[in-house]
């Protein structure tokens, strides 16, 4: 079974703050503000990997039940490709 790989675009700026992430995507200006999960996720995509592989690592840190885990990640990614923040690379 194919999975499409994900990662965060290069169009976008980032920096840490204490535990938090901010990001500026360049060409729109747009600044997002990441927090806990959102900021672990972010941190999976800084190379290719697919929604299940992040889901995994995920499990490791928090206690989730795999199908919520899922949906709200795929959300999530779902988010940040809208925005621009995250590209599809390609799939396994």
């Amino acid at each position: 079974m194919s999975s499409e790989l994900y990662r965060r675009s290069e169009r976008v700026l980032f920096s840490s703050i204490g535990d938090d992430i901010v990001a500026l995507h360049v060409e729109n200006g747009q600044c997002y503000g990441m927090e806990s999960v959102t900021v672990a996720v972010w941190n999976l995509l800084a190379e290719p990997t697919d929604i299940p592989t992040i889901c995994s690592r995920l499990h490791e840190i928090y206690d989730v039940e795999p199908d919520i885990c899922r949906a709200d990640v795929e959300r999530l990614v779902s988010q940040f490709r809208t925005e621009g923040l995250v590209e599809t690379v390609g799939g396994r």
